[in-house]
């Protein structure tokens, strides 16, 4: 026996199944864009934190040839 539906029809358990996968597929869809965007953000701070890295630990430290920040954005905007 199926129970009556609010649109005023019976739904059998097939129909029920349908629109359950149907829901979980878009639930599926749904969850996976904050995670591309928590990737892309991630890939983002990396690329911050390799950049002041490269930059500030040489002088940190006493290393020679420590690159002048217009030799790192010439760098950068060669690699975009």
């Amino acid at each position: 026996m199926t129970a009556p539906s609010r649109f005023g029809r019976t739904l059998g358990r097939d129909e029920i199944g349908d629109e359950l996968k149907e829901l979980a597929l878009a639930i599926e869809e749904f969850l996976s864009i904050p995670e591309e965007i928590r990737d892309k953000l991630y890939q983002k701070r990396v690329e911050q934190y390799e950049k002041r890295l490269a930059h500030h630990a040489p002088k940190s430290f006493g290393l020679p040839n420590t690159p002048s920040e217009e030799e790192v954005d010439v760098r950068e905007n060669q690699t975009d």
